[in-house]
């Protein structure tokens, strides 16, 4: 049914009722959800959602995130995320019909790995909503380069922009969110 939410808030799924409900950042993308899921080959709720078809439906519910809301009145943003943790600020770059500056840095594995939003940014820096992206592979070079990498890399900016009073706002992996604070 036609619930009300908003890029960043929660898709909460259980995979049967005896199991915990997993909670997922969402995009909201021309008025669809957007998730980004990692297959895990001993995931319950990656397997099953992996394996749905385009007709088929669960049964989930919105966890309001307020917390995780593109700010309105900020005029620059960071967005940091690695691997799925993209997928919320999608949604936000999409709805970005202000043209704040918004800066993304990404971080995936391979060039194979940033194929799935390619479209939906490329559209974004062509409609002026993304000012810059930035990103890292880890598994593309001897060397493993991850998205704190480029923030360190970019550090000056990233200072600036807090002098500014800019926002930041971190999605994905616990490790990463550490390693960038």
């Amino acid at each position: 049914k036609k619930i009300k939410f908003q890029s960043g808030d929660l898709l909460a799924f259980r995979p049967n009722k005896n199991e915990a409900a997993r909670q997922y950042s969402i995009a909201k993308v021309n008025g669809d959800i957007l998730l980004s899921i990692k297959k895990h080959d001993k995931g319950l709720c990656s397997t099953i959602l992996s394996g749905l078809n385009p007709s088929d439906t669960i049964e989930a519910h919105i966890d309001y995130n307020s917390n995780f809301h593109l700010p309105k009145k900020a005029k620059n943003v960071v967005l940091i995320a690695n691997g799925t943790g993209i997928a919320p600020f999608l949604g936000m770059i999409k709805d970005n019909h202000k043209q704040q500056h918004i800066h993304l840095f990404w971080g995936g594995r391979t060039h194979q790995s940033l194929e799935l939003y390619a479209d939906l940014l490329n559209e974004a820096k062509n409609e002026n909503k993304l000012s810059q992206f930035h990103v890292a592979y880890s598994q593309e070079q001897e060397a493993k380069v991850y998205v704190q990498d480029l923030i360190l890399q970019q550090s000056d900016f990233i200072s600036k922009h807090l002098q500014e009073e800019g926002i930041i706002m971190i999605c994905g992996s616990i490790a990463m969110q550490n390693s960038v604070l």
